[in-house]
């Protein structure tokens, strides 16, 4: 049985990438918004959640939030939030 993730990503072009580079391994659940976000990972328990910070709806973070509210930290791996622009910058 594969792994299920759960990406989330309102750009539909991005999302059809992580589909294509993910989908032969994972079982792909998309969702469009973060409001659609939390009720997948809510009623489907992915192993793994891709969330994209800027969505319509709820944004990723506050999203990502409900959703460790909500399903079981022990069901659930890991959420990780995708910046669309990510600027690395030196610690020091």
């Amino acid at each position: 049985m594969k792994k299920k993730i759960l990406i989330a990503e309102d750009d539909l072009d991005m999302l059809n990438l992580y589909r294509g580079v993910l989908g032969d391994v994972f079982e792909i659940i998309p969702a469009t918004n973060g409001k659609e976000a939390v009720e997948l990972a809510v009623a489907e328990v992915p192993d793994l959640i891709l969330m994209d910070i800027t969505m319509p709806e709820t944004h990723g973070l506050q999203a990502a939030r409900l959703i460790r509210i909500w399903v079981p930290t022990e069901r659930l791996s890991q959420t990780f939030c995708l910046p669309r622009f990510l600027k690395l910058q030196p610690l020091a």
